[in-house]
């Protein structure tokens, strides 16, 4: 699974457009693919694609993931 650094995801469900475009683009991911994200500061959530467009990639947050149980 895929790890995407998302500075505002608790006010902002969409990746940065630098991120949404390496998701989109490169690693071809689309709708209903499940992504991990971060926020930098210790929070991951497992969320998926609701959106998938190179600048304006949406998410839904499926639920928080304890960094203890992170498997990389």
């Amino acid at each position: 699974m895929q790890i995407f650094y998302t500075p505002e995801i608790a006010v902002n469900p969409e990746l940065p457009e630098e991120e949404a475009g390496h998701c989109i683009r490169v690693l071809r991911l689309t709708e209903g693919d499940e992504i991990l994200l971060t926020d930098g500061k210790g929070s991951f959530f497992k969320a998926a694609i609701s959106r998938a467009h190179p600048k304006h990639c949406e998410v839904n947050i499926l639920e928080p993931v304890s960094y203890t149980h992170l498997t990389l």
